[in-house]
């Protein structure tokens, strides 16, 4: 009886330690970052799990200099065994003006964005569902019987010009273009329907978060999307104008705040041009009259390696001067690829004071480190306002 208690405890305390094994192995690789922008310097002094070291050797610092090309270092434990590699990039040396400006957006969609799909009441006194099985929510309506559509005025034109006969329409689902067959129906008020809600623009409030030597510019950290639907908007175009901060909701747990403003949307307050909405920024070219601004404003952009958990600063502009407010980077999720690479935390009273912390309205505030650019925020979470997401700069070029 006792052997076989013997037996089992081995057996437990094996099977604990290969456990142990997979978690340790798990949290290694996750710890280690898989590929670095590399611009030369030692990343002997780059945070990595206990016991892991990593050298840029003679010969990779070398090879990364003459090439445009990548190249692997090894991550080795207790310095003998490689556990992981690291894909080095060969880095440019961007640097950037950190603006930390309010902004308005104003933006067209390309197509028209479906929101949702409903019955129509007929004139017949008939209920009809025209949209139904055709359009989902999300879809872009791009063109009707092969006439491009923009604006919802032209649809609506196209619409009443088929008199209740079958059209094939151009659709975009998921990034994927297809043709559907709808028959608009006479509606009660003698105008013909598709029983389709649609939207064509849209528009918000945001924080300026750099711009380029070259003239672009980078702003909120995060796409702009429909606020029925949830779906990144595909646009067709769109423009950054001057905004201006008229009052301030202060975030509380469970009930995020918000900058209460509105944009100058007029020629002589444009400040760009909208070229790309993406998951990680909205992107274009900045006026002449900004660059010059900005131009002799220009510092280095920290790549993920160079930053560090501890002391940071966002620089904005709430009350009409551009301040920078302390702030901690509390977490830095080193294999991030979205726009939550780092958790950060507001310290600074001032802005504890104005705002609660992190409010609707600062995505794309900079945030600064060491005289260097190392991200935006883009995120508060909702329980807990003095607190959020911010992405890497790296992450946020366009």
């Amino acid at each position: 009886m006792k052997k076989r208690l013997q037996k089992i405890f081995a057996g437990l305390l094996v099977l604990d330690l290969c456990v142990l094994g997979i978690v340790i192995t798990k949290y290694y690789k996750e710890s280690i970052p898989e590929e670095l922008t590399w611009q030369g310097e030692s990343l002997e002094e780059m945070e990595l799990p206990p016991f892991c070291s990593v050298q840029t050797k003679r010969s990779v610092v070398d090879a990364m200099q003459t090439k445009t090309t990548s190249t692997n270092v090894p991550v080795k434990l207790f310095n003998l065994f490689t556990i992981k590699h690291i894909k080095l990039k060969w880095g440019t040396g961007t640097t950037v003006a950190p603006v930390g400006e309010p902004i308005g957006i104003y933006v067209e969609t390309k197509g028209l964005l479906v929101l949702d799909v409903a019955k129509v009441e007929g004139k017949d006194d008939l209920s009809y569902a025209p949209g139904y099985n055709r359009f989902k929510t999300g879809d872009y309506i791009l063109r009707w019987n092969d006439v491009k559509i923009n604006t919802i005025a032209a649809l609506n034109q196209q619409i009443q010009k088929t008199k209740g006969k079958k059209v094939p329409v151009t659709i975009r689902r998921n990034k994927e273009e297809m043709k559907v067959a709808v028959t608009p129906v006479m509606a009660e008020d003698g105008t013909y329907k598709i029983g389709t809600w649609v939207r064509e623009d849209t528009q918000g409030i945001g924080t300026m978060t750099y711009i380029t030597e070259n003239g672009r510019f980078g702003t909120l950290g995060h796409g702009i999307t429909d606020m029925d639907t949830g779906t990144l908007l595909n646009l067709k175009g769109g423009e950054v104008y001057q905004g201006e901060i008229l009052g301030i909701t202060k975030g509380k747990k469970g009930e995020p705040g918000e900058l209460q403003g509105y944009m100058k949307m007029s020629s002589d307050h444009i400040l760009g041009i909208v070229s790309k909405n993406t998951e990680k920024g909205v992107f274009g070219t900045i006026q002449e009259t900004w660059l010059k601004k900005y131009k002799n404003k220009q510092i280095p952009l920290a790549y993920r390696q160079n930053i560090k958990k501890g002391k940071a600063y966002v620089g904005i502009n709430l009350t009409g001067a551009w301040e920078k407010y302390e702030i901690e980077i509390e977490k830095i999720h080193i294999n991030s690829h979205d726009n939550k690479g780092m958790e950060i935390c507001v310290t600074d009273k001032r802005l504890l004071k104005l705002t609660g912390g992190i409010v609707q309205g600062m995505s794309g505030a900079p945030i600064l480190q060491n005289g260097k650019m190392v991200g935006a925020i883009t995120h508060v979470f909702v329980e807990d306002p003095t607190r959020g997401y911010g992405i890497f700069i790296e992450e946020m070029q366009g």
